[in-house]
């Protein structure tokens, strides 16, 4: 197994959402740094994870690499991806959706062991339980869960990028939240993160990310 990546002592400033989603961030502003979070399993997601500031190793190459390349999202939101990959160790990781050739380098810098599957805009491969899916905008964002939680092994993540992006796909995550299967949900708005750890209690949080 991995050993989870090490940061620079140096710290980055933080970007500040509020340039992002000024009215989302202020409605959200109570929901910041885990205050309120009592289960040691949440907290330490949101602060260690969500809102670690250090520097990792690979983020000055992937940030230089990256001005050469079609991004599909923002390097907050791929370095976001590199360090829940870093956290959970996957061993096999899934990436839906085009294009994520950028986030596959950043899966693979946080988890070097991982074997990483790009799997187009379809439907999920049969008979492959993943234990990270990572998906882009996804149009049916439920089918895709209910696809990948199928198969998934115990303790798998689960991410999903843009549920608030459209009225479609609020509804769809709001049925991922409500799945037996989803244990542990993080809605930071840009993304959302479904842990699937039968054994924690089930919660669902709100994160001013």
């Amino acid at each position: 197994m991995c050993e989870k990546m090490r940061t620079f002592a140096a710290m980055k400033k933080p970007e500040s959402p509020l340039w992002r989603h000024p009215v989302v961030w202020l409605r959200r502003f109570r929901h910041r740094c885990g205050y309120g979070v009592h289960s040691p399993f949440a907290f330490q997601l949101i602060r260690g994870v969500v809102y670690e500031r250090g520097e990792f190793y690979a983020y000055r190459p992937l940030a230089e690499w990256r001005r050469t390349q079609p991004c599909g999202q923002g390097e907050r939101l791929d370095r976001l991806v590199l360090r829940l990959a870093n956290e959970v160790q996957p061993g096999r990781v899934a990436l839906w959706g085009e294009p994520v050739g950028v986030t596959r380098r950043y899966v693979e810098a946080g988890c070097r062991r991982a074997r990483v599957d790009e799997v187009g805009c379809g439907d999920m491969p049969e008979g492959v339980g993943y234990d990270m899916v990572y998906a882009r905008r996804p149009k049916d964002l439920f089918r895709l869960f209910d696809q990948a939680a199928a198969q998934a092994p115990e303790r798998a993540l689960m991410v999903f990028e843009g549920i608030h992006r459209s009225r479609q796909a609020r509804v769809g995550w709001r049925a991922v939240v409500a799945d037996a299967r989803a244990t542990v949900t993080f809605d930071l708005y840009d993304m959302g993160l479904v842990f699937l750890h039968p054994r924690l209690l089930r919660q669902h949080y709100i994160v001013n990310f």
